[in-house]
Parts: C-alpha cells; sequence; structure tokens
C-alpha cells in the first residue's frame, strides 16, 4: 500500500482523476475512456386512461399514464402511471407507477398483476 500514490499513513492525498489512472497500475481497467449509455429516441408515446374496479365495494380507480416506445434498448416499451383521486375506500392506492416491458403486451400484462395484488379487475 506504501507504492500506491497518494497513500500517506492513514491518511490519502487527494489526485486529480487523470493523474490517479495513468500513474496507478492497480486501476489498469479504468484507463480505458468512461463509456456513456446509448439514447434511444422515442418512436411512438400516448396518454392512456387506465381503469380498474374493486369488485366487492365497486369503487373504480383510475390512473393516468404516458406509454412511450423506443427506438432500442432491452426495455423499449414504458408506462408511467399517476393515480387520479379519490382512493378506493378499502385501501391507498400507490400515487405513482412505472413499467417497463419488451413490448406493450408485456406491459398491459404487468398492469393487470400490479392491479391483481389491490384485488382490482382490469377494466379498459
Amino acid at each position: 500500500m506504501e507504492n500506491f500514490p497518494g497513500y500517506k499513513g492513514n491518511t490519502w492525498k487527494i489526485f486529480h482523476l487523470s493523474t490517479l489512472l495513468y500513474e496507478t497500475p492497480h486501476i489498469y481497467a479504468c484507463k480505458k475512456k468512461f463509456e456513456t449509455m446509448p439514447r434511444y429516441n422515442v418512436v411512438f408515446e400516448s396518454n392512456e386512461e387506465i381503469y380498474g374496479i374493486v369488485p366487492k365495494a365497486y369503487d373504480w380507480v383510475h390512473y393516468k399514464s404516458i406509454l412511450k416506445v423506443k427506438d432500442g434498448g432491452k426495455y423499449p416499451v414504458s408506462l408511467e402511471m399517476t393515480f387520479v383521486p379519490p382512493h378506493p375506500f378499502a385501501f391507498n392506492m400507490p400515487e405513482s407507477h412505472s413499467i417497463k416491458g419488451a413490448s406493450i403486451t408485456d406491459v398491459y400484462e404487468d398492469v393487470v398483476k400490479f392491479f391483481n395484488k389491490f384485488g382490482i379487475e382490469f377494466r379498459s
């Protein structure tokens, strides 16, 4: 540890990042330039109204959401849901929820699963 640049006893001397990367053989993997994640373009975007019903109480649950489809990535489809009050009588719903998936069908399948956790039937 004594031959590590910047080490003095129990304290560390602060180096500029480029100095540390090129003078330190222990951090060889960091010499490569940092790559940024690719940005994908939004191909399709729409506003969605999602409704569900609590069967026993006949309370309606309403979410406004934005469906986005991008032109690449592991999960190119995303759905950002925002709750529209009033809350059902028996429980409170999350104010916002986001779902990502490989296709629109996968995203809406997750919406049905999300509603089923609260005992709500998907009606849309």
